[in-house]
């Protein structure tokens, strides 16, 4: 037996020296572990599709593009303030800046030549005296949603660089950014990590993930803050100093983002509680910083924000919607509401029956100007469902009742108060429904329902469990594969105003 142990240590040892000398061994290891690891596996598939989709895109078709760029260019420069113009709000900038990005826009939008916005790459920085320029309605948005952007912008200010090249370097710092939050949450969630990558990487969140937007930190800081909590919440380890500080910083970045994704931080009263001898005190503060420093940003940002009553507005397809952006009265539509709660569950339900498969379709699938194919929306969303079938590592991991009240709880409330918002701003008075309710805006919410519904328990067999998670992880390539090659076709095939 010892001769036999000896020829076995001897074998392995053989490999092991077999494999240090082969460069193309080590390779192969290495992809292989980062294929299996979830964290690995999200980072770098986030950043090759998401760069891809960065690139394909050209500067400012991404959604409400524009406006968000001009509101991270004005933090960039150091003012988060905002300023009023007239009946508009916006930013103090160059009077560069204005001439420069309507010329981008206009070749970007109105030129027959799809690729006629790379001959503007070359010019120079934005200069002159500095004037009012309008962000349209993120001109009042919290610094938390483009923190990400800001030292590329930065960047490109230093260099002397184009508004077109500075789109693609805040692009890129956001993807990078992005991937990073994403990883680290999928690290850090004691249960279901296949799932946080599955969300992560359909292809309306990537692509918010791969353009300037609210939206990708939002989904990110929601996704880390989540999987923070549920990790100290299971106990299975002394949460150390670093995870209690990423998690207030990401807290707090949350409350200067897109409201009213904040209220998830109330989650973590329930880990403070559990075990409140270790706990109490620094979430605690956490929650209750996170929740003042978003009382006080939305008090400043309700008496700056434009108005949407804009009733000569047509939406892309060149029609009017039946009851959005005319006849809005703010007051009395909150008192119509806040006199009937339970209507705004009859208003969802007719929005969605009127909407039917639209509204799917749009949350997994719209990227700006381009719905992905509607296979693809559908294998997005068995790619999702799948995703929690994969067994976990450790399978002693338990979610108390509390947990999963918690999660879905606050997922309702702020999926309603979503809805309330849109309705209150956007939509006539008394409007029977909610015309032009976002549908990426519920994308922060699918991993914490899914958390609060799935099972406890490893429930799948290993041998089927590896069957799915290739299944997963090769689906989501192959979705991000077809959604990079329509973007592509879309918007550098023949063009519609020739």
């Amino acid at each position: 037996m010892d001769d036999l142990a000896e020829v076995h240590d001897e074998g392995e040892s053989q490999i092991r020296g077999s494999v240090e000398r082969n460069p193309a061994a080590r390779y192969v290891g290495f992809v292989k572990r980062s294929i299996n690891q979830p964290s690995r596996y999200a980072f770098v598939v986030i950043l090759i599709a998401g760069l891809a989709i960065a690139i394909l895109t050209p500067p400012l078709k991404g959604a409400d593009e524009r406006d968000h760029f001009t509101r991270a260019y004005q933090i960039a420069g150091g003012d988060i303030t905002v300023h009023k113009g007239g009946q508009r709000y916006g930013a103090i900038l160059p009077s560069g800046y204005e001439q420069d990005i309507s010329r981008l826009s206009n070749t970007v939008y109105l030129n027959p030549d799809h690729t006629a916005f790379l001959n503007l790459l070359g010019q120079k920085a934005p200069t002159g005296r500095r004037v009012f320029t309008q962000a349209g309605t993120v001109a009042s948005y919290g610094p938390g949603a483009y923190i990400a952007y800001l030292p590329a912008i930065d960047l490109g200010n230093a260099l002397g660089v184009s508004l077109a090249v500075e789109v693609y370097l805040a692009r890129v710092a956001g993807l990078l950014v992005f991937a990073l939050l994403i990883s680290l949450a999928v690290r850090r969630t004691p249960l279901h990590p296949w799932l946080f990558v599955a969300a992560a990487l359909i292809p309306e969140s990537l692509n918010q993930a791969s353009t300037v937007s609210a939206d990708g930190m939002t989904l990110a800081l929601t996704s880390l803050v989540i999987a923070n909590a549920l990790r100290m919440s299971v106990g299975l380890e002394s949460p150390s100093n670093r995870i209690l500080v990423e998690t207030f910083l990401a807290s707090v970045l949350l409350a200067l983002a897109k409201p009213p994704y904040v209220a998830f931080v109330l989650i973590l009263t329930v880990p403070a509680w559990k075990h409140r001898r270790q706990l109490a005190l620094p979430l605690g503060v956490t929650v209750c910083a996170s929740i003042v420093t978003s009382g006080l940003w939305l008090s400043y940002q309700r008496k700056r924000s434009l108005s949407l009553d804009l009733p000569h507005l047509t939406l892309f397809s060149g029609l009017r919607s039946d009851y959005a952006y005319r006849d809005i009265d703010i007051p009395q539509q909150t008192a119509y509401l806040l006199h009937q709660p339970w209507e705004i569950g009859r208003l969802i339900w007719n929005t969605l029956a009127y909407q039917g498969t639209a509204f799917p379709k749009q949350m997994v699938g719209l990227l700006a100007q381009y719905q992905v194919p509607t296979l693809v929306v559908v294998l997005s969303v068995v790619l999702i469902a799948a995703s929690c079938l994969i067994a976990d590592d450790s399978p002693v991991v338990q979610l108390q009742l509390v947990d999963r009240c918690g999660l879905l709880f606050l997922s309702a409330g702020i999926a309603t108060a979503i809805c309330a918002i849109v309705y209150v701003t956007a939509n006539a008075l008394k409007a029977p429904r909610i015309d032009q309710l976002t549908a990426r805006y519920f994308l922060p919410l699918v991993a914490p329902v899914l958390l609060g519904l799935l099972p406890n328990g490893n429930y799948a067999n290993i041998a089927k469990s590896r069957v799915v998670k290739a299944f997963v992880q090769i689906g989501l390539v192959a979705v991000l594969a077809i959604t990079i090659i329509g973007l592509n076709h879309s918007f550098y095939g023949p063009s519609h105003l020739v």
